[in-house]
């Protein structure tokens, strides 16, 4: 019974592992400084915008991309739609966010 517990002591700790927080923070991505942000960032920062999770035609990307480039919305919310389609469109979103 004790080797059965030391051993599977051993395994967990063997398990936990530093290297994850190392690949963790070469993928971290540098935000600007809340301080540095204006009244009109920050709140633009708290508002999402609903879109449908169909693929987009250029009048509607246009929309969208004047709401996350011209007033910086924080977030996006998909409604409905193909799995495909929102992928697609949460690709082209964040490419267009200054804070992704």
């Amino acid at each position: 019974m004790g080797n059965k517990f030391v051993f599977l002591i051993l395994l967990i700790l063997l398990g936990c592992s530093t290297r994850s927080a190392d690949v963790l923070s070469e993928k971290f991505v540098s935000r600007p400084d809340i301080a540095e942000m204006t009244l009109e960032q920050k709140i633009a920062q708290m508002v999402m915008v609903r879109v449908s999770g169909n693929f987009y035609n250029d009048e509607r990307n246009n929309k969208i991309k004047k709401l996350i480039q011209g007033h910086g919305v924080g977030g996006v919310i998909t409604f409905g739609g193909s799995i495909h389609g929102t992928f697609h469109n949460m690709k082209m979103f964040n490419s267009w966010s200054n804070i992704p």
